[in-house]
């Protein structure tokens, strides 16, 4: 059928008799209420004329003239569903009489400061509390317990908060040629919500089995999100020929973080034949309340990207090109079975920060770093079984311990075939622990330029 207003989207969402594909008309149509998708095997799609799409649904002022905080579309326990050609506008920047209101960061548009991190509208010392760096609004498209969905061909500019969320018990998802730009939190979300976290490994089977898994990204492009444009706590991801480009741009929380970012509980994920470029650098006033002497404390700190950062286990990059971050290209922390190839990989051109900060030029340059902090190791997620072979990556490979796992070593490491030329120092470079001991553990396996029980943490 063919709806002319979401009146008649939300009939065809009720109303099996109605067929099984809905085209929603050309034009702009504001989103004051859920879309929920409440039925199995049916297709919505926007129209299209030629190439561009014509459809348009975009966040919208509920009657006290507020915008609308819940997802656009979401569907729960609904299976066999196909979202496609569609153009997505999340509302999060909006004109104002003295200019731009970013409603991700609704206390001001200026990054640097101590007070942009907040996502409410709340005075100091609340605009500085963690707890309140997070947005009340919802990702634009929130699908849990759904199986064999597939979003294509998608548009979305803007999200407050996620573009996509992908949440307990989804299975079997295909997501392909979406582009996705400037989303408060990030691009797309794949995760978990529980009611008590999960500490450690191994994951109990309940919370394994509601991981989101079987999950296909190819030909996306993410750009210019707040945090990560990728964000992986999930099972059977493959991510293919997709562009990342200047993500994390936005530090939200006030952390370093990466373009891809996968978590410890996190397993069997390919990132093949993809570009991750241009992760920016912050320089932030953070703000500390001293509540004994009511005053706020600032101190600068340096907020830095990584091309891929991953904490999970059964790992495969391969034929990727990660050039142009403010830090290090691939950061792997409590990593597990984790093998990077690929004679069209292309690691290099990172460290973007290095030359504007002084007080980061005693750091090693290293593109791929390897290591286990304590917090990782608390969760059972322990570094091991690293493998880079026929692989460009500038400067080598770093292995090493921030000081908080007081004798960490790295078991089972191969490195062999790989260019890792740079600048003097470069290879692999294997650091000590606090104690003077070497986090080289059993099972190494190097060829190429070894500077080995390097004094002095990273």
């Amino acid at each position: 059928m063919k709806a002319l207003t979401l009146t008649d989207l939300e009939s065809f969402l009720d109303s099996p008799s109605l067929g099984n594909c809905c085209t929603l008309a050309a034009g702009v149509y504001e989103v004051t209420r859920t879309i929920a998708v409440k039925r199995r095997n049916i297709r919505i799609e926007g129209e299209c004329q030629g190439i561009q799409k014509k459809t348009i649904l975009k966040r919208g002022r509920t009657d006290d003239g507020s915008l609308f905080t819940g997802p656009l579309i979401q569907g729960k326990g609904v299976s066999d569903v196909v979202i496609t050609s569609l153009i997505i506008n999340g509302m999060r920047f909006a004109d104002s009489h003295d200019g731009t209101v970013d409603l991700r960061h609704p206390l001001g548009v200026a990054p640097d400061s101590p007070l942009f991190c907040c996502g409410r509208v709340l005075s100091p010392p609340d605009a500085f509390v963690q707890s309140n760096f997070s947005t009340p609004f919802e990702a634009d498209l929130f699908f849990s317990d759904t199986r064999r969905l597939s979003v294509q061909n998608l548009d979305l500019h803007n999200p407050i908060k996620f573009g996509i969320a992908l949440g307990n018990g989804t299975h079997e998802v295909n997501v392909e040629d979406l582009y996705i730009c400037r989303g408060g939190d990030g691009g797309v979300w794949c995760g978990l919500i529980l009611a008590e976290a999960c500490t450690s490994l191994p994951l109990p089977k309940a919370i394994e089995q509601q991981r989101p898994r079987n999950i296909l990204f190819r030909n996306c492009t993410f750009e210019g999100c707040g945090a990560a444009g990728l964000f992986l706590e999930a099972s059977h991801v493959t991510i293919e020929s997709c562009v990342f480009r200047g993500n994390h741009r936005d530090f939200p929380y006030n952390c370093d973080g990466g373009q891809i970012e996968i978590d410890y509980k996190s397993d069997f994920i390919v990132i093949d034949s993809c570009s991750v470029l241009e992760g920016p650098s912050l320089l932030r006033d953070i703000a500390t309340w001293l509540s004994d002497a009511k005053r706020t404390d600032l101190q600068q700190r340096l907020l830095r990207v990584v091309g891929i950062e991953a904490c999970g286990s059964s790992l495969l990059f391969k034929d990727n090109r990660i050039e142009g971050h403010s830090h290090e290209g691939i950061h792997l922390n409590g990593a597990r079975q984790v093998r990077i190839c690929g004679n069209r990989t292309v690691i290099g051109g990172n460290h973007s920060a290095w030359p504007q900060y002084s007080e980061i030029r005693h750091e090693p340059r290293q593109n791929i770093s390897v290591t286990t902090t304590a917090e990782l190791k608390k969760r059972n997620a322990i570094a091991e079984h690293i493998c880079i072979e026929e692989i460009r990556c500038e400067n080598g490979i770093i292995f090493w311990s921030d000081g908080s796992e007081p004798a960490l070593n790295i078991d089972n490491v191969t490195v062999r075939d790989s260019d890792l030329r740079g600048t003097p120092g470069s290879g692999i470079v294997v650091c000590n622990n606090l104690d003077g001991t070497s986090v080289r553990g059993a099972n190494w396996s190097l060829s190429g330029n070894v500077v080995d029980e390097y004094n002095s943490r990273r």
